[in-house]
């Protein structure tokens, strides 16, 4: 939504659709893109709503929120953390830490050739609800 590094802040908007291909609900979620380089680091975070739609679907908004810092080593490795935390519902009157599922760990970032990003680490579970650990991978081409 602004260019990049004109801005206090770089403000973006990501909206994703998820099709189950097991049955079930499919999902719906749109985030909040906020970033902001600072020298050789680079600060990101993610405000995210989310609803199931379609058949089986649930009638509640599921909120989330990810921050990440990274270290750029240069102009195609970065390294750094991420914390990921999901909320659940405002409907479940959940404010307990422990029934929350909250996640940090290291996390690499990369560029293999041109267009192809990628982003791989490992998240280790904080709280009760998390899983013990999850791996990250994500490689994205952009064209």
């Amino acid at each position: 939504l602004t260019p990049h590094g004109e801005w206090p802040l770089d403000v973006g908007i990501k909206i994703d659709y998820a099709k189950s291909l097991l049955g079930g609900a499919d999902e719906i979620g749109a985030k909040l893109l906020l970033e902001k380089e600072i020298g050789q680091f680079t600060n990101l975070s993610n405000i995210g709503i989310a609803r199931e739609i379609g058949e089986d679907s649930g009638d509640d908004n599921e909120y989330n929120f990810a921050y990440g810092l990274a270290y750029n080593v240069n102009e195609t490795f970065a390294i750094g953390g991420e914390w990921h935390s999901d909320f659940g519902t405002l409907e479940n009157d959940s404010d307990d830490f422990d029934e929350q599922s909250h996640r940090f760990g290291p996390v690499a970032y990369g560029e293999i050739g041109h267009g192809v990003h990628y982003e791989t680490g490992v998240l280790l579970g904080v709280s009760d609800e998390a899983p013990d650990a999850e791996i990250k991978a994500v490689i994205e081409y952009e064209f």
